[in-house]
């Protein structure tokens, strides 16, 4: 089970990944910290089972005062559609501190296929939420 972290804040990355590893021994965890990374993998990089993506990677908007017409240009969206397109990726768990997570459910993804959940970072059941959806996706392999 290969498994995916995209996270800008390295201390959050890698408490992902602890609690990854923890609840999921068998996991190969991948950490990617900037945008820049993100898109400097190609199609002969790895596969991943499941992508843990911080939407709102490197806040190149105000989460607050986004708006609908925005959400395509968010980076987290930016680079998921592209390692989807990459076929690097095909499930996503899109996690946020964003107030706007609503907002963010209704994006469309291009219209691309990909399964795809999402987590709130400040809610108190985040962390057990998010070992059982990278569960689920595990199961769904």
């Amino acid at each position: 089970m290969d498994i995916l972290i995209i996270e800008d804040q390295r201390d959050h990355a890698d408490f992902i990944s602890k609690l990854i590893r923890r609840h999921v021994p068998a996991a190969e965890v991948t950490i990617v910290g900037t945008l820049d990374a993100g898109f400097a993998m190609d199609n002969t990089s790895r596969r991943h089972d499941v992508a843990v993506v911080d939407l709102l990677l490197a806040e190149n908007f105000s989460a607050q005062h986004l708006k609908p017409d925005q959400i395509q240009m968010v980076d987290g969206v930016r680079l998921s559609e592209w390692i989807f397109k990459q076929e690097l990726c095909r499930k996503f768990l899109f996690i946020t501190a964003s107030d706007q997570i609503d907002l963010l459910k209704k994006y469309e993804f291009g219209g691309l296929e990909m399964d795809r959940k999402f987590l709130k970072k400040t809610d108190e059941e985040y962390p057990d939420e998010l070992v059982k959806i990278v569960k689920e996706f595990m199961d769904m392999n």
